[in-house]
Formats: C-alpha cells, structure tokens, sequence
C-alpha cells in the first residue's frame, strides 16, 4: 500500500463554549468587470475560483479574487445563477433556467436540461458517491454522466415540491424546500422522509449545512435550527443573533458561519460564527463595510480562504488559518457526549484536505481512506487517542480525480464521509 503524508494536530482537549465576539478581519476582493453584482454562489478548483451572481451570469478569478473575468459565452444574458457543483470534469451551474455545464473552465457553457421539467430552476447540488443530485422547483433530480440527462430522484417527496437548498452528512441526503420544511434520505436518494420535529412548522429552509452528523438549518424568518442527523429532532440555534434573517450557512471543520442581511443603519453583522454546533453565535463580520450592500448570500471556500459573496459588494475572503481568532472558550460546561465526524474541508480538493473529529473520552481509532472499489489507499490513524477536538491532513499526491471514502472508528463507533479529488 502506498504511504501518505500526515498531519496530526491536537485543537482542543473539549469543546468552546459561550465564545466572545470575534476579532478576525475580512478583506474585499477585486471588482467584477461591469460593477459588483449581487454573488449567490461561489466554488473553487485548485487553480480557479468561480462566482455566480444574479443577472450577470459567472466570473472567474486565478488569483483568489484580486481581478475577476467574465465566463458566459453560452449563457443567457442576464442569467441568475442559484449553484454550482463540480464533478469529474463538469463544472454544474444551476440557474433559473435549468442546468448548464462547462468542461474548460467556463470558457463555453452547454445548456444540459434534458429529462427536466420545463421552466425549473435549480438550487442547489450535492454529491453522493459518483452520483450528482440537484434540488429544483421540481423536486430532486439526477443526472447520468454519460447522457447527461436527468431523473426524478427517489420516493416520498411531495409532488412538485420546491427544493431550495441540499447538504451531505455522514451520507445522508438533507434537502430544504419551500413551505415544507427539511426531508432526509439515508439511502442514496431511493426514499425521502419528513425530517422536521422540532421545527416551527414546516417552514421555508433557506440554506442546510452540516458539521458530521450535527446539522444546522436556517428559516425564513423563523430563526435557526441545530439538530443530528441520526435524530428527527431540531432545537432553536439563534442565541446571539439578535434581529436579523440568515440567508446561508457553512460547515467547516468543528465551527460554522451564518450570513444574512445587515441592518440599514449598520448595526447589525452580517456575519456570525459558532464553535458550539449553534448553541451560540458571535458576529465575525469585522472589515466588512457597514450597509444594506453587505447582504452575505452566498459562502465558499479553497485551500486557503473563505469567501463571502454580498448584494452589492462583490466578494470578500478572509484567511481559514485565523477565522476563529479572538473566539474565547471557556472550560466550563459538559462537552460531547457522542463522536463527532466532521466533513472534510475543503471538498473537493486537489491536493490536501483536512478530517476532523471529537473524542469524548480516550479510545481506539482507525481511520482510512477508501477508493470508489471499496479499495484501501491510506491509513491515517491506527492508535489510542485522548479525548478531545482533532485533526489529521490527507495528502492526495497523485491520486486521480475521483469519489473517495474515509471510515473512522473509534471504540465500537464507525463513522464513514464522502469526499471528492478534483484537481
């Protein structure tokens, strides 16, 4: 078996709680050609950084958002881009008017609706396995990489259902609609089933993400929710707010961040940052100019920055080393009772990603990396841990492009994520 280069990084012996205000500082990217759009969607390669916005289509930046240039040949004028997804060599876009696809790096887009519903949008995308799943005012469809036509996806969502956001966790598919709050499937999207105890109702899910098995959703205007996804059961998330509607959320490693509208008299941040899976948050928005303009609709990420696109004020990034930076944690309070699997960040990548996980009390644990045969290709940790917040980094080196899976177990707890190479 081929050896990998690790890195193993102790974070914490438990969990931060009731953290202070956050002293992190973002910076504005370059303008786009033509003025700063209102940005819904950002994703990223090794090489590229992509931004989608409403009414004027993609841009792409090669240097992490100093200058951006246009990519739309192929696209409608004026087209609102809702979502990207990037798998083997496609890069999905998700738009009002369906799905267009690029294989050059936007340089030309195809228009690939075939087997949709005419007139849908598409919202959102997520990955399982080798398999694209995209949520659309039509409910959730999949798409053969060969023909690359789409399917309706799977039984037990309401007919015609408007799907308005999608999240992987532990290989389980979250999907927010409009009005009918969250569905789950746990088998690949075959079947679908209600997902909402504990929400008010079954509201208007604007944006999922998930940290491992622990979720966080945010309504319309209802606030935010924190639930698990092995568990059917959502608690109020929104402790530290204060009067503002969340519009997107991120995952990533053991925090996450939540985005929306700033007051108009600048008040209010628009961006806040919790390292207690929502039960409290702290604004994190510093550097950000104050104003309506600062709206946060859209997060991303690449190997060294996260990126925050807004209404009017395109795109601004601040370094993932120091995001939490300024975030006290008190060692009072009971930390995690269960294992916590995060998700990979970033995913996809192209040559290092980082697997993160909490240890309630010293044990056992392996963890490997598989290949789509079920094939093992590393060997992360075989070891007794200690308790507490860690992480390892996984090296690609020459891997190829692809779906990768990693299994953890700890004790009698086996934990599995799915991640993707592209480079």
């Amino acid at each position: 078996m081929k050896k990998y280069v690790i890195a193993f990084v102790v974070i914490a012996s438990a969990f931060a709680f009731m953290p202070s205000r956050a002293n992190a500082q973002w910076s504005q990217t370059g303008s786009f050609p033509g003025g700063n759009y209102p940005v819904h969607c950002i994703t990223s390669t090794s090489a590229d950084l992509f931004a989608g916005t409403y009414g004027s289509g993609v841009f792409l930046s090669t240097n992490s958002g100093d200058s951006w240039v246009a990519r739309n040949s192929g696209l409608p004028t004026g087209i609102n881009i809702n979502a990207f997804q990037i798998l083997s060599t496609f890069l999905f876009a998700g738009t009002d008017s369906g799905v267009y696809a690029t294989s050059n790096r936007g340089e030309t887009w195809t228009q690939v609706n075939t087997g949709l519903p005419a007139k849908t949008a598409v919202n959102a995308f997520v990955i399982v396995g080798t398999n694209l799943f995209a949520g659309t005012s039509n409910g959730v469809y999949t798409v053969s990489l060969i023909t690359l036509s789409w399917s309706p996806n799977g039984t037990g969502l309401p007919s015609g259902i408007a799907v308005t956001t999608m999240a992987i966790s532990n290989a389980s598919i979250l999907a927010g609609t409009n009005g009918d709050g969250v569905y789950q499937s746990a088998d690949s999207g075959k079947t679908w089933f209600a997902f909402n105890k504990g929400l008010p109702g079954t509201p208007h899910i604007v944006s999922i993400t998930s940290n491992g098995a622990n979720l966080l959703v945010a309504t319309k205007d209802l606030g935010v929710y924190g639930g698990n996804v092995y568990q059917n059961n959502w608690t109020a998330a929104s402790t530290g707010f204060g009067n503002i509607g969340i519009q997107v959320l991120i995952g990533y490693d053991t925090f996450a961040l939540a985005g929306g509208m700033e007051s108009t008299n600048g008040s209010q941040p628009s961006i806040y940052l919790t390292t207690t899976s929502g039960a409290n948050w702290v604004a994190d928005d510093e550097g950000i100019t104050e104003g309506p303009d600062s709206y946060v609709y859209s997060f991303g990420t690449d190997a060294q920055n996260f990126y925050a696109g807004t209404n009017g004020l395109g795109i601004w990034r601040h370094p993932i080393s120091n995001i939490t930076d300024g975030v006290n944690e008190p060692t009072s309070g009971n930390p995690p009772a269960n294992i916590v699997l995060s998700q990979n960040y970033p995913n996809p990548f192209s040559t290092s990603t980082a697997i993160s996980y909490f240890l309630p009390e010293p044990a056992a644990v392996s963890l490997k990396i598989y290949n789509s045969l079920g094939e093992e290709i590393a060997s992360l940790i075989n070891g007794e841990l200690q308790t507490g917040r860690q992480s390892v980094t996984f090296l690609s080196d020459n891997l190829p492009n692809g779906i990768y899976y990693y299994r953890f177990i700890a004790g009698k707890d086996v934990q599995s994520g799915i991640m993707s190479i592209v480079h």
